[in-house]
């Protein structure tokens, strides 16, 4: 394995140097930019972001009151043209296709989508109920899907756009008792990652963004097994990345088109490349997690 970290360090080194010195950037100053899940976390975090950038932000979630109180912050007035306030119920297909139709009729077409609505699960395989699962897939997964299918024709037609998924490390590690929300999570990648193949060429970028643990309310807003909020703020999730922090990394992929960012610890990071170079090791470890997280969840239980 070691074999491949001296290379894997170097293309790294080599990529930043490219991106730095020598890829073209791209403004975000005075694009129409679309942000799910901006009534808080790291969705509030981007949108004020962009709107710092020039960027003319709207703002989609379900919670209205929030989505105005981060527009009353971005904009210092809650009667501003700019950010625009949306209400949308990312499982709602119907919900979806009028909220883009309103806004391409009202403001234009959307420039950058940031894909970032989310839920999470703490439970085990047996105890998850099947409608969890679905619940999941709801969120993760067909919200992305139904949302890319209502701004994709328009950003085909005027050969421009940027589409961008906040993913999770578990889209390409499923660590225990996270089984719904990593199957969800790594279908959503498989999503993109296809996308990205088929509009090669036409003019739109496709980003995915993969962070470990962000400081948000996604660990207290998780489902139990029985579909019961977590309601708990677990340790890894108190100690993640600040929000503030990954919305500079999300704004940077935009600049400066990237394909894929794995966002997390050097540790962690290691995950992915040794499930491929020697997958004993890694599921050694994680045999070795899953014991360790079997007796956290006993406790808890």
């Amino acid at each position: 394995m070691f074999v491949f970290i001296i290379p894997f360090i170097v293309i790294r080194i080599l990529y930043s140097l490219y991106r730095k010195f020598i890829l073209t950037a791209v403004p975000v100053k005075d694009k129409i930019v679309l942000v799910t899940g901006a009534s808080s976390g790291l969705g509030e975090a981007c949108a004020k972001k962009f709107a710092e950038e020039g960027a003319k932000v709207i703002l989609c979630a379900r919670n209205v009151v929030e989505l105005k109180r981060v527009k009353k912050e971005i904009s210092g007035d809650e009667n501003s043209k700019w950010p625009v306030v949306y209400s949308m119920d990312i499982t709602q297909k119907k919900d979806i296709d009028n909220c883009i139709q309103e806004i391409e009729s009202n403001h234009c077409f959307v420039d950058i989508l940031i894909s970032n609505a989310g839920v999470s699960l703490r439970g085990t395989v047996i105890d998850t109920d099947i409608e969890v699962h679905r619940k999941m897939m709801e969120v993760n997964y067909f919200g992305p899907v139904n949302l890319v299918k209502a701004v994709l024709p328009s950003m085909l037609s005027r050969r421009t756009g940027h589409i961008v998924s906040i993913g999770s490390l578990q889209a390409v590690v499923a660590i225990p008792y996270r089984c719904a929300y990593a199957s969800s999570k790594h279908a959503s990648q498989a999503f993109f990652d296809s996308l990205r193949a088929e509009v090669c060429g036409e003019g739109i970028n496709i980003s995915t963004i993969n962070p470990g643990y962000i400081r948000t309310n996604l660990s207290k807003n998780a489902f139990t097994p029985d579909g019961e909020k977590h309601g708990v703020m677990d340790k890894t999730t108190a100690s993640g990345m600040p929000p503030e922090y990954v919305a500079e990394c999300v704004y940077d992929c935009v600049y400066k088109p990237r394909n894929d960012l794995l966002l997390c610890g050097f540790f962690n990071g290691l995950g992915p490349m040794t499930r491929h170079c020697c997958p004993p090791l890694y599921h050694w470890y994680m045999a070795r997690k899953g014991r360790k997280e079997a007796e956290m969840y006993k406790k808890k239980t």
